[in-house]
């Protein structure tokens, strides 16, 4: 499988290997276009992403296993999860 690396000298950054495949899944890219603007709350992304929450939420889930993305949840009401870019 074909990996992206982004190898860089300096130590304040992580080598970091994110396999080609699992940013080619249907909406991976989309969810991190959106995300580049800065934290969103996990509904607005579904609502704003696609019709099927099912689908972004499986690949949030993906994203955050790669590191990619952090799920934080609210320690005040109406305790939302955010999603943002790590």
């Amino acid at each position: 499988m074909p990996e992206l690396n982004l190898d860089n000298t300096d130590e304040r950054r992580r080598h970091l290997d994110i396999p080609l495949m699992k940013l080619d899944e249907k909406y991976t890219l989309t969810i991190l276009y959106v995300l580049r603007n800065g934290p969103i709350q996990k509904t607005d992304l579904i609502n704003i992403v696609a019709s099927s929450s099912d689908t972004v939420k499986k690949r949030v889930d993906h994203l955050v296993e790669e590191g990619l993305v952090q799920e934080v949840r609210e320690n005040q009401r109406p305790f939302r999860k955010m999603v943002r870019l790590t």
